[in-house]
């Protein structure tokens, strides 16, 4: 059984066991690391369009969630997505009410989430995102 020392508050210490929670504890650890936003989304000025992709990736209850925008002349509608990350490794699928469907399977490497968007119409769109700051995020 491990055990994960803990501070609360007064600066009380207090070990907790993680025998069952591995992965829990070790998740706890990496969402920092993985939260964000990875956008090539811009504004075309010639064309009076804003295309891109964007993926925003948040943390909570022990599992990634996030969104997925594919912004083709407009911004579009942002697509809730539920992710599974297995070290670098980032994959979700998507849908909604448009045509978009599909999955992404990718990987992170220095702050960028480079993979591959294929829809079920058979189209594929290799994307490479760079992660905005938190200060652009704002």
């Amino acid at each position: 059984m491990r055990l994960r020392l803990v501070a609360l508050r007064f600066g009380l210490l207090v070990l907790v066991p993680c025998s069952y929670h591995l992965e829990v504890c070790a998740a706890q650890q990496r969402p920092a690391l993985i939260v964000g936003t990875y956008s090539d989304i811009h504004y075309i000025e010639e064309a009076g369009d804003v295309i891109g992709t964007e993926i925003r990736i948040t943390f909570s209850d022990r599992a990634y969630h996030g969104t997925l925008e594919i912004a083709q002349g407009v911004p579009g509608i942002p697509i809730p997505i539920s992710i599974k990350v297995d070290g670098k490794k980032i994959s979700f699928s998507f849908s909604n009410d448009g045509p978009y469907i599909g999955t992404f399977e990718g990987e992170l490497d220095r702050g960028r989430l480079s993979g591959k968007l294929s829809f079920k119409n058979g189209y594929t769109e290799k994307v490479s995102l760079p992660k905005k700051s938190e200060h652009s995020q704002k």
